[in-house]
């Protein structure tokens, strides 16, 4: 996104790891692929534009949160992993706007994830469709998690 002032390039999930763990210049590093999900609760289904990110890409981007919490680091685990971040628009679309929201469940291509807070109106990122954001996270084994699978956006 230089347009920006963040630089993007991509990689694979072990060369990310591998930077992210050697990194000893940058502040943080952040990685991000966009992605849809099928929403099926709490209401009518539909298809939505969400991204997977690291912890560490909203502290890159200096975001938080209008309402809940943010990602932890030790969240992107396997099995703790399943956290949404909602947009504003989706809060108030599909809850009404109300804080109740926060901690309730989205099935998302039909799996739990808990609603762990709301970003701001003015969040954008990677662009404006992304309604969603989870955690990016893969079950051990993975091909996502080969070095030769080089899907994944970055930012410093």
């Amino acid at each position: 996104m230089p347009e920006r002032g963040f630089n993007q390039s991509s990689t694979a999930m072990p060369d990310y790891l591998a930077m992210r763990e050697k990194n000893r210049s940058l502040e943080e590093l952040g990685a991000y692929m966009q992605t849809t999900f099928n929403v099926t609760e709490p209401q009518n289904p539909e298809r939505v534009v969400a991204a997977r990110v690291t912890a560490s890409l909203l502290r890159v981007l200096n975001v938080a949160p209008a309402a809940g919490s943010e990602f932890t680091d030790a969240a992107e685990r396997w099995g703790e992993h399943r956290l949404v971040l909602i947009s504003e628009g989706f809060w108030r679309r599909r809850f009404g706007g109300s804080a109740s929201a926060i901690g309730q469940t989205l099935l998302l291509d039909e799996e739990p994830f808990k609603i762990a807070g709301v970003l701001p109106a003015s969040f954008r990122f990677p662009d404006a469709r992304i309604e969603l954001w989870t955690l990016l996270s893969f079950p051990p084994g993975s091909d996502r998690t080969t070095r030769d699978n080089y899907y994944l956006d970055g930012s410093t």
